[in-house]
């Protein structure tokens, strides 16, 4: 059986009465969505405020244990676990490119047409 733990730095163990030690779990947090409000009658010839509304992912993130998670103001649903494999397990994923498509009409880049949403990051200390 394979037990797959956290870094060292994330996780405390404890012995219990027989004087094994056990790791004491910590849980992530990551609520998000994977897009904004949908403007009545989008379409290829929304405006950039159309797309704005669309675009604008909330997510609300919790690292335990992490000090300055890796979280930064433009990032987008590709790198989010990488992020987190990257803090807790120190995997070295490499971020992909943070970039937005529409599917109307399509598949078309819109990463410049958007502002880049606001990144909330909670750790505990």
């Amino acid at each position: 059986m394979m037990t797959i733990r956290p870094a060292a730095a994330h996780a405390d163990t404890e012995p219990d009465d027989s004087g094994i030690a056990m790791v004491v779990a910590i849980a992530v947090i990551m609520l998000v969505s994977d897009e904004g409000k949908a403007p009545e009658h989008f379409s290829s010839e929304a405006t950039d405020a159309q797309y704005q509304e669309k675009y604008n992912i909330s997510g609300a993130y919790y690292f335990p244990g992490i000090k300055h998670a890796g979280l930064y103001q433009t990032i987008t649903p590709v790198n989010y676990f990488r992020v987190l494999m990257n803090d807790y397990f120190h995997t070295n994923l490499a971020l992909l490119p943070d970039r937005s498509f529409t599917s109307v009409n399509g598949v078309t880049e819109v990463t410049d047409r958007l502002h880049h949403p606001q990144v909330t990051k909670s750790a505990s200390p």
